[in-house]
């Protein structure tokens, strides 16, 4: 047995061994706490960094921010002192204290602007009025950007009133309207004077055009007796020989200013279809050395007369197109279709041009952008001409092969009127064309029995089309396009009579057709823009209701002067029909589209 000296000394040993465990459990802890407590020293000295660094970036943006205010406070107070002088000037202006000569300079410039936009004969007026005006019209580069020269004064005034508005316009963006036209006729000592008084010398070759405008350009107001007689052939001892002389003073003066062109509207007069234009055919020459890139939107106009110019209007168009690679917008009439440098268009507009399928297609799978694509009557050729080839292997066609269909992903609206030519080829441009995102379209044509197929095939591709405009035929034909033709709310019947090509099924059709299962089911509004029965029209509602083939029509549009009633019982008076399609919950609407559907000559036209 231990004795109690051992066991007191073992317990103490023992009550030592714990304390020195637990110091050590203590110590552990302690370093651990260290540990952390300097992991998070670290970490508050990394946030504090941080936090001084993004202190001393908003020090920076508030100091430039008060540097902007100050910049800016200071700019407005120099505003606010420019506007209150101009509000005091104006002021003395109203009160009549300060006569006109002696205006500021700014506001006469914006009075010669405001003025000139509405008649441009008053650029000429301002330059003449005095020293002062015809100084600032000078130096008003914007009030000669709209110019239009007529091929047709050659003598030393007009060149130098054509030079003069050119060199004004300095480099400022130009639209220039070139009009290819006779000189004019001294009035016949027999007839009488005309009661409109010529305009002043120079007003009449310069004057502002508007390059999408539709009016006739061929018999102007500066001599309209004159051009009457040339309308007439009443022409006596008027001399029609060219002067070449200064139509290369003209092409001379114009060519250095074609580069700075952003709109160029270039036609050919109704009555000088047999005049020798040296004009085009030099333009057509310097053009080889001139690049268009600022051109955007170009208007060719050789109406639907034969040009006996050895191809220099052809020649000229055709380099035009290939030295203006950013046009957004082009439109053509009666001029052979050839390729273009540009890939950006916005809008085509082809009127009574002439164009091998392949070759147009070619053009158009390169017009990514292209938006608005308008045909009229366009002829095309799927045959080569003799003795020619086709260069791109892409169009290449082979007899395994199927057409290659080509694509337009941002075409949002087409008008297309064949014509009889382009009913009898082999396949048309409808069978080759995909629209995906196409949302209008107006098709017009005498002949669909040929090209049916195509135009289902056309409509089936694009899944998104909501408003269509369509000439009319047999039920038969009507109900396999009917029947593919899922989204569009909005329809448009034109009767082939409009059209002027005799007579074909008409609005009967068109009715039996529409109530087809299947038939134009999402159909709200509907259009018919010739004469409509208006005892079919009626029953047609009803049933078309109560079938439920469809949704529910809820608009209606026509000219009043074309409905009419066969009852003898019941005559329509313009009134009756409004009250009977408002009980059917259908809203009468006016006709739209007019301009649309009847382009590109206007419904006047078609009378």
């Amino acid at each position: 047995m231990p004795s109690a000296a051992e066991q007191s000394e073992q317990s103490k040993r023992q009550r030592l061994l714990y304390q020195r465990l637990a110091l050590e459990t203590a110590q552990s802890a302690l370093s651990l706490q260290s540990e952390e407590l300097n992991s998070q020293c670290a970490s508050w000295t990394s946030d504090i960094s941080r936090l001084r660094n993004e202190v001393e970036k908003l020090r920076e943006q508030k100091d430039r921010a008060t540097r902007l205010r100050n910049d800016a406070e200071t700019q407005l107070g120099v505003l606010s002192k420019v506007l209150q002088g101009v509000l005091d000037e104006l002021e003395v202006l109203d009160k009549g204290g300060l006569p006109m000569k002696n205006f500021p300079p700014d506001i006469l410039r914006m009075i010669f602007l405001e003025a000139a936009a509405g008649d441009s004969r008053f650029r000429w007026v301002a330059m003449g009025v005095c020293r002062d005006w015809r100084s600032i019209a000078q130096l008003t580069p914007s009030l000669w950007s709209r110019l239009q020269i007529k091929f047709a004064h050659h003598n030393n005034a007009m060149l130098k009133v054509a030079r003069e508005a050119l060199s004004f316009g300095g480099q400022y963006p130009l639209q220039l309207h070139l009009l290819f036209c006779l000189p004019p006729v001294p009035p016949r000592r027999s007839r009488d004077a005309s009661p409109r008084r010529n305009p002043p010398r120079g007003w009449s070759d310069i004057e502002s055009s508007d390059h999408d405008s539709d009016r006739d350009s061929d018999i102007e107001d500066w001599d309209e007796d004159g051009w009457r007689h040339v309308a007439g052939r009443a022409v006596d001892n008027w001399n029609r020989t060219p002067n070449y002389e200064f139509a290369w003073d003209y092409v001379d003066m114009i060519a250095p200013h074609l580069p700075r062109c952003k709109s160029l509207f270039w036609q050919v007069s109704a009555i000088s279809g047999d005049w020798w234009t040296w004009e085009a055919c030099w333009i057509a020459r310097r053009l080889d050395t001139i690049v268009l890139e600022h051109l955007k939107t170009m208007r060719i106009d050789l109406l639907s007369i034969t040009l006996r110019t050895g191809g220099h209007h052809e020649q000229a168009v055709h380099k035009l197109c290939r030295a203006a690679p950013n046009l957004t917008r082009l439109s053509m009439r009666n001029v052979p279709w050839n390729r273009l440098s540009t890939t950006t268009l916005h809008s085509l507009d082809l009127t009574d041009c002439k164009a091998r399928l392949e070759d147009l297609l070619a053009s158009l799978d390169e017009q990514n952008d292209l938006r608005i694509l308008k045909l009229y009557c366009t002829q095309t050729s799927v045959s080569l001409p003799p003795g020619s080839v086709i260069t791109d292997e892409r169009w290449q066609s082979e007899p395994s092969r199927a057409p290659r269909i080509v694509k337009l992903p941002a075409l949002t609206y087409l008008f297309y009127q064949s014509d009889r030519v382009f009913e009898e080829e082999s396949e048309t441009l409808l069978s080759r064309l995909s629209c995906p995102r196409l949302q209008r379209a107006i098709i017009k044509g005498d002949v669909w029995g040929q090209t049916l197929s195509d135009m289902v095939t056309f409509l089936l591709r694009s899944p998104l089309l909501e408003e269509l405009g369509l000439t009319l035929m047999s039920s038969d034909l009507l109900r396999p396009v009917f029947q593919s033709l899922p989204s569009v709310r909005e329809f448009v019947g034109m009767d082939s009579r409009t059209l002027g090509w005799g007579s074909i099924p008409g609005y009967q059709e068109f009715f039996s057709a529409a109530l087809v299962p299947g038939a134009l089911p999402s159909l709200q509004w509907l259009s018919l823009l010739d004469f409509c029965p208006l005892d079919m029209l009626i029953p047609w509602i009803n049933d078309r209701n109560a079938s439920g083939i469809g949704t529910p029509l809820k608009y209606f549009s026509t000219f009043p002067e074309h409905l009419y009633n066969d009852s003898p019982h019941s005559p329509d008076d313009g009134v009756s029909w409004r009250e009977q399609l408002q009980e059917l919950s259908v809203e009468v609407k006016p006709v739209g589209w007019i301009d649309d559907v009847y382009w590109p000559y206007g419904k006047k036209d078609w009378a």
